[in-house]
């Protein structure tokens, strides 16, 4: 393995990506005088344009239905739409999904995945009822708030996080897989940073299987983190627009088989070896090592 160092002097990862304050408005004058920058300017926001209102509208669906299918068709109803509608999402979004390995047949499990970007809400589904861990900031977000609540999401307060590994237990036990980073945070690139050994040990504990999901975009344009403090909406669109605005990207997911977790150093060690040689020819590629102060 590989260790490197990422972090600035202050301690804190830095932005991936250095955004405009508003990202709708060019430079008019200089597009007048370069009439392919004008057409291009066009094409690509028409693009964006449309892919906004198409998945504002998607996901408020989206949202009406999941909560209807769980009251009349059970969890199960709701992980298969939960799907198709993912599918959708990513279609408007341009994407093309590569997929090697297959999801087991029978129970649940735990699903562990590197995060590099908030999209990657939209590839975390399965064939089982499936929940997921999120960063509480994102239980009062319009809609998807309520979508993830009605998918069971277990909400994280880092002030006050509370006995999050029972209630993952728990969801298992009522039938429901769990996705989940145990890196604990956003990455913002497809870098790796220290894990949290907690999952691991509850997995171990209540025998649950363990997948590792590996994400990987083909554009560097497209990981991304915010600390979700001042700022964050604004930057998020700005983001948001900067992705939609590009013609089509290629995401490539590995789903690895299950495994049962017997060691935990040796487990937390399968996770960084599976994922690394996927990423490890990624654009500035590595894994940061522990802070020690």
């Amino acid at each position: 393995m590989t260790w490197g160092f990422s972090l600035t002097n202050s301690g804190q990862r830095p932005w991936r990506h250095s955004l405009p304050r508003c990202f709708f408005f060019r430079n008019f004058t200089d597009l007048k005088q370069n009439p392919i920058a004008m057409l291009t300017w066009i094409i690509e926001t028409t693009r964006a344009s449309l892919r906004l209102v198409a998945l504002m509208l998607i996901i408020m669906i989206e949202c009406v239905v999941i909560v209807l299918l769980r009251l009349l068709a059970g969890n199960q109803g709701a992980a298969m739409v939960r799907m198709w509608f993912n599918q959708l999402i990513l279609f408007v979004f341009g994407f093309k999904q590569n997929i090697h390995g297959q999801w087991a047949k029978g129970e649940p499990a735990m699903i562990l995945f590197n995060h590099p970007s908030y999209i990657d809400i939209f590839l975390l589904s399965s064939p089982w009822p499936t929940a997921a861990m999120a960063a509480i900031e994102f239980k009062y977000f319009p809609f998807i708030g309520q979508l993830a609540m009605a998918l069971k999401t277990i909400w994280i307060d880092r002030k006050n996080p509370g006995n999050v590994r029972e209630m993952a237990a728990s969801r298992y036990k009522e039938g429901c897989g769990m996705f989940l980073c145990p890196e604990g945070r956003t990455s913002g690139s497809h870098s790796m940073y220290p894990l949290f050994p907690g999952m691991f040990k509850t997995a171990m504990v209540h025998q649950i299987p363990i997948i590792f999901y590996n994400i990987r975009y083909d554009s560097e344009d497209i990981p991304y983190f915010h600390d979700l403090k001042e700022g964050f909406i604004p930057h998020l669109i700005d983001h948001l627009w900067l992705v939609l605005k590009q013609r089509r990207s290629e995401i490539t997911i590995h789903i690895s088989a299950p495994n049962m977790v017997t060691n935990v150093s040796e487990s937390m060690q399968a996770y960084y070896d599976y994922h690394q040689q996927y990423l490890k020819d990624c654009p500035g590629f590595e894994i940061v090592p522990p802070t020690t102060d």
